[in-house]
């Protein structure tokens, strides 16, 4: 124990011990001017009592046997101060301890946000499937719902909503399904997300599905956070006419089937033709691809975006009545 809290236990003992001054009294007034008070004859040290610039001499107890003096006992109060400061300190130490304890836990530093997600089962292989969904993080808690969809085989319809929970605890993100096809998947992410050349961040990690027909030993699995669509494109297509394309985009909040609704405008001009009034779209973003068509007349327009990074693919094909031929037209198109 520090000597600060020994002398502070020790303190309420010595106060209850009869001591007094020597018999010579010292004069009145301390060195602040402050009278000093008190039978100086007989001082007693008592609990409780207030000590007022008391004078600077020699003192004992009535043992005779402990001699201390007024500087003595000064240096012994300021260590009490000292240690009763450092005893009221310790609760605040121990809760500030298990706020830095508990900053390993949750989603700070690991890149890992709400948002549109892939996770790619047996990336690069024959085998490759995905999981396209809707994470949503909220400090160290992650839900989602996704849809897969296979290669090699299609062991759950792509319609299929099937939900996921978990956790990210010390930058690793577990997620565990619900049962689709009696089949559960675990996922195991070790982040943070990391940038790539594709525009895209990731991270790797592991998928396992036990049970039901969706079965899969433990294998590689990379999540894939894809940007949101909300800028406006533009690029040159080709087709019919070749000329530049302009993609205003807005995209909405993640629904219930893990997809995220966009709005927006398609315009078109070339030297030869162009759309007569930008055309008004809607439509789904899911993973990679993002599906749009025209709300009502002019034209019958269908597009279509590759990936939400840029440069993206795009597609448009129209029946005609925009102003420009009916066809297909794509190319290349980044954001602003």
């Amino acid at each position: 124990m520090n000597r600060g809290p020994r002398l502070a236990l020790l303190l309420p003992a010595a106060a209850l011990i009869d001591c007094a001054l020597p018999s010579t009294s010292s004069p009145s007034g301390g060195s602040g001017g402050t009278t000093q008070t008190g039978s100086w004859q007989n001082w007693q040290i008592q609990a409780g009592t207030a000590i007022t610039s008391p004078p600077n001499e020699q003192w004992r107890c009535n043992t005779g046997i402990i001699p201390l003096s007024i500087k003595f006992l000064r240096r012994t109060m300021a260590l009490m101060r000292s240690g009763l400061r450092l005893f009221l300190l310790l609760p605040l130490a121990a809760l500030l301890a298990c706020s830095s304890a508990s900053s390993s836990i949750g989603n700070g530093g690991s890149g890992i946000t709400t948002g549109d997600y892939v996770l790619t089962v047996a990336p690069g292989t024959a085998n490759a499937a995905t999981f396209t969904g809707a994470l949503t993080v909220t400090g160290a808690s992650a839900t989602g719902v996704f849809r897969y969809t296979g290669t090699a085989t299609q062991c759950v319809s792509n319609t299929t909503d099937i939900p996921f929970s978990g956790s990210v605890v010390n930058n690793v993100l577990t997620l565990t399904s619900g049962s689709y096809s009696s089949s559960v998947a675990t996922v195991v992410v070790q982040l943070p997300l990391v940038s790539n050349t594709g525009g895209t961040t990731t991270a790797s990690g592991t998928i396992q599905v036990s049970g039901g027909t969706c079965t899969l030993s433990s294998s590689a699995l990379t999540l894939a956070f894809i940007p949101t669509i909300s800028y406006t494109w533009s690029g040159t297509l080709a087709g019919p006419a070749s000329g530049t394309a302009s993609f205003s985009l807005l995209e909405g909040a993640a629904n219930s089937d893990g997809q995220f609704p966009v709005t927006g405008t398609i315009s078109f001009t070339s030297s030869s033709c162009s759309f007569v009034t930008p055309v008004s779209v809607t439509g789904l973003v899911g993973g990679y691809s993002t599906q749009l068509t025209n709300i009502g007349l002019p034209t019958t327009l269908n597009a279509s975006i590759s990936t939400a990074a840029s440069p993206a693919t795009a597609s448009i094909t129209t029946t005609g009545g925009s102003g420009c031929p009916a066809g297909a037209y794509s190319g290349t198109i980044t954001h602003q």
